[in-house]
């Protein structure tokens, strides 16, 4: 019998629930759950990220005092992390190359007067925060130690809106937590079921919780027209009408810098006293605050950028573009350092999201030569942007804003069956070619 196939759905995520009616003995049951879970999931990450391919699925190659069912979700939180981490080490090793190609074809004596470039292996990935990506394998919401939940609704009768129940390391013992949830999160939750995934984490002294909900995706609206979108640093979305929405904001690019030398300071202040023998758990994290509220408010950002965007064309097809990120980059580290603070693959997900959540169509072309390729005579070229934000044909002088060309190309791509049928970069060149050529021939001397 064939498997049914699940129905798609849309997942948000409720955060910030604190655990904060919870006794010392639970929490301290909960700490010794982390001391081995992370213990364990360090292990996995070691062996994925040098031995074998991530998989969730594994055997069990390690011992541990965590049952089976929360060794199961330890292997399955490494694996995630170990192909974030490999895919990155990934793009690292492809600029790595491209540094080494370029030091290779400069003369010798170019060569004397720079430093040959060299690989730096990345540090393997470890756990500094305290974060259990748990299922319903080891815990899940209960309305009481003996009845399960099926909706979470305001509490009227009880102190606490549901319990949780928590697999320890005490077989044929759980724990149930008291939750107690604040008003904006019982109105998220109203009318909701969540679904089998949760997250605990600890920060600032509390454990804190967070859930998530599965909405089905809506029905896909009817669309009256049909509108290109380019993605961009500067500006977050740009459509094929001219209208631009979001950008990174003043002093974005010195905020950028500021962290970046912040960064290499803490670096170094880590790697001298790694070499005076301080203790590994004593070294000064690279991390900062700093970061954290750059990412935020870039993000806080995109996502308002997205909301406007969606806003303004509420029937509208969206064209976007099939971009690659991780494979983004620019010869200037300064460059890559602003590309990364961008987030750009932010930009897209966020679109994606939002769009199926209201029901909006929204496609992906090929995203090869479509801001420098001009749209009326088809020549595709690096020279043709002046500026990164201006647009001038050398070939026949077709002038626009960058951002406005590409969405417009994207669009043009849509129903563009010649080109769709070549995704690959150098057959999209060779096409544009040919129709140049075509238009030359055909333009008026």
């Amino acid at each position: 019998m064939a498997k049914k196939q699940s129905e798609p759905k849309l997942t948000r995520a409720i955060h910030s629930i604190r655990l904060a009616e919870v006794n010392a003995g639970k929490l301290a049951a909960l700490d010794a759950v982390w001391i081995a879970y992370k213990l364990l999931c360090e292990q996995y990450l070691a062996l994925f990220c040098t031995q074998v391919k991530p998989n969730a699925e594994i055997e069990f190659r390690f011992g541990s005092s965590l049952s089976a069912r929360w060794q199961r979700e330890a292997v399955r939180q490494a694996a995630g992390i170990a192909k974030s981490w490999l895919s990155n080490r990934k793009r690292r090793w492809g600029e790595y190359n491209g540094k080494v190609k370029w030091y290779e074809s400069l003369d010798d004596k170019d060569k004397h007067a720079r430093k040959k470039p060299e690989w730096i292996e990345p540090l393997l990935p470890e756990l500094h925060q305290v974060s259990i990506q748990a299922s319903t394998n080891v815990a899940e919401q209960v309305k009481s130690t003996d009845e399960r939940v099926l909706a979470l609704e305001a509490a009227k009768d009880t102190v606490f809106d549901f319990w949780l129940r928590l697999s320890t390391l005490t077989k044929g013992e759980p724990l149930y937590f008291p939750v107690k949830l604040a008003r904006h999160h019982r109105k998220m939750l109203s009318g909701h079921v969540p679904n089998g995934n949760l997250t605990l984490s600890r920060h600032d002294g509390w454990w804190w919780l967070s859930l998530s909900l599965s909405d089905p995706l809506p029905e896909v609206n009817a669309v009256s027209k049909v509108i290109g979108l380019d993605v961009g640093i500067v500006n977050f979305l740009t459509d094929s009408e001219g209208n631009h929405f979001g950008t990174v904001g003043k002093g974005f690019m010195r905020e950028v810098e500021r962290v970046k030398l912040k960064t290499v300071r803490k670096a170094k202040l880590r790697a001298c006293l790694q070499k005076k023998g301080v203790a590994k758990d004593k070294l000064p994290s690279t991390s900062s605050a700093r970061v954290q509220r750059l990412s935020r408010r870039v993000k806080h950002d995109i996502q308002t950028a997205v909301v406007e965007c969606v806003d303004a064309h509420p029937d509208t097809l969206f064209v976007v573009e099939n971009l690659d990120v991780s494979g983004m980059r620019f010869k200037a580290r300064r460059m890559n350092r602003y590309l990364r603070a961008s987030q750009i693959g932010h930009i897209q997900e966020h679109l994606y999201w939002t769009a199926l959540k209201r029901g909006l169509p929204i496609v992906a072309v090929p995203a090869a030569y479509s801001s420098q390729g001009c749209p009326n005579c088809h020549y595709a070229d690096r020279s043709n942007r002046l500026t990164q934000q201006t647009f001038c044909c050398v070939k026949c002088g077709y002038k626009g804003h960058a951002d406005v060309v590409a969405a417009r190309n994207l669009e043009n791509r849509l129903n563009d069956e010649e080109l769709l049928a070549r995704p690959r970069k150098d057959d999209i060149k060779q096409l544009l070619d040919r129709r140049h050529a075509a238009w030359l021939v055909s333009a008026p001397s």
